[in-house]
């Protein structure tokens, strides 16, 4: 049975290049996949209509829409037949900004 490694970017661009990475160090491209989680409630930050901008603020717009920001939306998925792959995937991914999940909750 493959061992498992998920990792939880910010960024799509840095998901890809963690990515690119582990193909160029020899893993098989089957055994290191990229997906996108869409969030149905938008960005964390940058989508709300009114809370974000003071009362007194004319930038309202560019306050609250201008950056929005998605996080933790972007996984990579990393299976190996040997503890020491993915000791080795996991040292890239970290590298790149991935996160593990398991940290991410209480």
């Amino acid at each position: 049975m493959p061992n498992k490694l998920i990792r939880i970017f910010d960024e799509y661009a840095d998901a890809e290049g963690a990515r690119d990475a582990l193909l160029q160090a020899g893993y098989d491209k089957d055994a290191v996949r990229v997906s996108v989680r869409d969030d149905e409630a938008g960005p964390v930050e940058g989508n709300f209509a009114v809370g974000n901008a003071m009362p007194d603020e004319d930038k309202t717009y560019a306050r609250n829409f201008e950056k929005p920001a998605q996080r933790g939306t972007v996984m990579v998925e990393v299976s190996a037949a040997d503890r020491a792959s993915i000791d080795a995937a996991s040292k890239v991914l970290e590298d790149f900004g991935g996160r593990d999940i398991d940290a991410l909750t209480p």
